[in-house]
């Protein structure tokens, strides 16, 4: 039985050409080809203003960050399909604040900003006191 096996394999192996060694390669260096050059666009766009958030920007880093974002799109998509929008809970964590709090800062959008609420993180049974404020960057 691994004797056929092997035999099948051997044969299949010595029918494959270049022609095909290029078209399993092609999408993958393809992909990664974009990647690299999508990653090199982030870092330009994240350095474009010189400021203490794009300090730490580097290509590697985006290039992990592209990769990554590769790697869950399966699961975000999955994710995304079990998330009911009608339901009474339809994310993974909510936060709860005073509705007189909020409308607080929401009233002056000027004088708003900066402003902290007190507020709940509800992830699952846990709750977590919290502080949120609202912010313009």
């Amino acid at each position: 039985m691994i004797r056929r096996v092997l035999r099948r394999l051997g044969r299949i192996w010595r029918e494959l050409r270049l022609r095909d060694a290029v078209g399993f390669t092609l999408p993958i260096v393809a992909c990664a080809l974009y990647i690299a050059v999508a990653a090199a666009f982030d870092y330009r766009r994240a350095r474009q203003f010189d400021d203490w958030w794009s300090a730490g920007a580097s290509i590697p880093g985006m290039f992990r960050s592209r990769v990554d974002a590769v790697l869950r799109a399966p699961s975000a998509a999955t994710l995304r399909l079990e998330l009911d929008a009608e339901s009474a809970d339809p994310g993974i964590i909510r936060i709860i604040v005073d509705p007189a709090a909020w409308a607080l800062v929401q009233a002056d959008p000027l004088e708003g900003w900066g402003v902290w609420s007190d507020a709940t993180l509800v992830r699952g049974s846990e709750r977590i006191p919290v502080d949120v404020r609202k912010r313009g960057d």
